[in-house]
């Protein structure tokens, strides 16, 4: 909320950026009170940027050169059981985070109505545009999986794509967003929100095992997955910084108090 109080008359209501600011129009002489309107025009612009990323990155194409995976390890055996365990760890385990998102909301911090979304909005947000910045990532670097790499030979052995991608992990980066995200909602606004914690708990938790598990099955290195987490992680804390609404703003000048909280 925006507020702004002072005598005299104000006869005009405020449009700032994305943001509408409906006025209450006093009479002379009468406190005026501007309120930041329900927008989601902020959402909508960061939901547009990732999902902009997304696709535009999957449009180019990694560089034909042979990137070693940079753990230095070097190939790995490909496992595709394992595979197929960390793709329904990713989507499945994103989809349930975000329906916990909603129970804790309405049962752990008793909200109603369009606030049962934050928590569901600010994960999901990040989850997206950790995606968009992995997804631009992948390309520029061009590293080759450990499953296509041959020690032998000091070369990427396959002719996909996708096998030039290694870098950083798509699996772990998401997750991590919504662990770095719960964990901002606590930590951000003014008093905290205990409530959230089985979220931090629940993503961190499936981004760890994917973590794990996309170097088990020869999809990538450490160096992919535990920068991936670390990305993921610092998008989540991220957007969660841009949407506290409980840190209050002050500035006093010449009879003039703006107080504002996002």
């Amino acid at each position: 909320m925006l507020s702004s109080k002072r005598s005299g008359h104000l006869g005009a209501c405020i449009v700032v950026a994305s943001f509408a600011f409906a006025g209450e129009c006093a009479a002379q002489g009468r406190d005026v009170q501007l309120r930041m309107g329900r927008s989601f025009a902020w959402d909508i612009s960061y939901v547009a940027t990732a999902g902009v990323m997304v696709g535009g990155a999957y449009l180019l194409e990694p560089p034909i050169v042979d990137v070693a995976p940079l753990d230095g390890a070097g190939a790995r055996v490909w496992r595709p059981a394992v595979s197929t365990i960390t793709d329904v760890a990713l989507w499945g385990g994103m989809g349930a985070t975000v329906g916990l998102g909603v129970v804790v909301e309405r049962w752990g911090r008793g909200e109603r109505g369009a606030t049962l979304l934050r928590a569901p909005l600010v994960m999901a947000e990040s989850a997206l545009m950790a995606l968009g910045i992995v997804a631009l990532l992948k390309n520029a670097v061009g590293e080759c999986r450990p499953r296509a790499w041959s020690d032998a030979t000091g070369t990427c052995t396959s002719a996909a794509l996708e096998d030039r991608r290694s870098f950083p992990s798509g699996h772990t980066a998401p997750l991590a967003a919504m662990a770095g995200a719960s964990l901002g909602m606590i930590v951000f606004p003014t008093g905290g929100r205990r409530a959230y914690w089985p979220l931090v708990a629940t993503a961190t938790t499936l981004a760890a095992t994917n973590m794990v598990l996309r170097v088990v099955a020869g999809a990538h290195n450490w160096v992919d997955t535990s920068t991936g987490f670390a990305i993921g992680f610092g998008v989540g804390l991220g957007t969660a910084a841009l949407h506290t609404y409980a840190l209050p703003v002050t500035v006093s000048a010449q009879g003039v108090s703006v107080a504002g909280a996002f």
